[in-house]
């Protein structure tokens, strides 16, 4: 009894911590998000926090998404446009709703054949084919 005890109590500690390193980096780049005025710098932080929540808070991804993709189109930075539809369509598929992804990923393969960026158009293709 003593055994099962001590190994559920290990195995509880292992998953509970494994949170702390996701919100200590989501922390520290969201504090940096909130002091930050540059766009471009602002662009780069949100696909990061938008990186960080992909797997784990698919809805928290998409809201940075949305907040990066604003500001990359009001900027035309079509590489972090490109960056913000595939992470949103990723979001979308993760949350199962493939049908709502294919179409973001549609939009960053167009950026990504409008740029010839052989790697993204690889990764894009590779997405959508998960997406079906």
């Amino acid at each position: 009894m003593k055994l099962l005890l001590t190994i559920s109590a290990l195995f509880f500690l292992n998953c509970s911590s494994g949170q702390q390193p996701l919100q200590k980096a989501t922390d520290s780049l969201l504090n940096e998000l909130n002091k930050e005025t540059v766009d471009s710098v602002k662009v780069n932080l949100l696909s990061k926090i938008a990186l960080k929540y992909a797997e784990v808070d698919p809805d928290k991804a998409i809201e940075y998404c949305n907040s990066g993709l604003a500001i990359a189109k009001k900027k035309n930075l079509k590489k972090h446009m490109s960056g913000f539809y595939q992470s949103l369509g990723n979001a979308y598929n993760n949350k199962g709703l493939s049908g709502t992804a294919v179409p973001f990923l549609d939009s960053a393969l167009n950026l990504q054949q409008e740029m010839l960026d052989k790697k993204g158009i690889a990764i894009t293709k590779n997405n959508i084919a998960k997406a079906y």
